[in-house]
This record gives C-alpha cells, structure tokens and sequence, in this order.
C-alpha cells in the first residue's frame, strides 16, 4: 500500500511543483530527484491519512455504525408491512426481492 502511495505522491508531487522554480531560489533540484524524496515521505502522508480517518471516525461516532445490529424483528416487521402496500403487490420484481430478504431474516434468526 505504502508503495503504491509513495508512487502516487510522487506522480503528483512533478505535477504541482514546478522545479524550475526552486532553481531559481538557488536549489538545484531534478524533477526525479524532488519526486523520490517526497515518495520517500509517505510514512508522514500515510500516518496523516490514518489519524484523519480516526479523526473522522470519532467526529461522526462511526464506531457506533460497527457495534450496534439491527433489531431482526424489527426489520422483519417492517419487510411485512412494505409486502402488504400496493406497490409492491403491483411490482412482481419487487415483492420478490422483500420475500426473499424476509426469508433470509427468518433462516438467520
């Protein structure tokens, strides 16, 4: 991952920075070399992406997402209620689907 990210970041890197310009300043710098040095950079990039994800994570209470199960019977209550309206007792494809998922609820549990 960490490869292929160090690749990215110096495809990107020759993209927007011109390095003509930093020659004027005085550091004479290649366009290869200034792309290998900011691929060799990734770690800080890759831990920066990580504590932006767990930054994320913790903003929007994402962890919630991963621990709390639906209540089956719940879903299964209201897959008996969506069966019953008219659309989808005009919709062959449709009350298909929903029996066969409310199926699938009552194998699993």
């Amino acid at each position: 991952m960490r490869v292929v990210l160090a690749s990215i970041i110096g495809a990107v890197t020759i993209h927007i920075v011109d390095p003509s310009a930093l020659t004027e300043s005085g550091i004479p710098i290649a366009t290869k070399t200034l792309a290998f040095l900011s691929g060799l950079s990734v770690k800080v990039v890759y831990g920066g992406f990580e504590k932006l994800i767990h930054t994320l994570v913790e903003k929007f209470n994402l962890n919630s997402l991963r621990t709390v199960k639906p209540d089956k019977e719940k879903v299964r209550e209201f897959l008996s209620i969506k069966l019953s309206e008219t659309e989808f007792s005009d919709d062959p494809s449709k009350k298909d689907a929903v029996t066969a998922l409310l199926k699938s609820l009552e194998k699993k549990g």
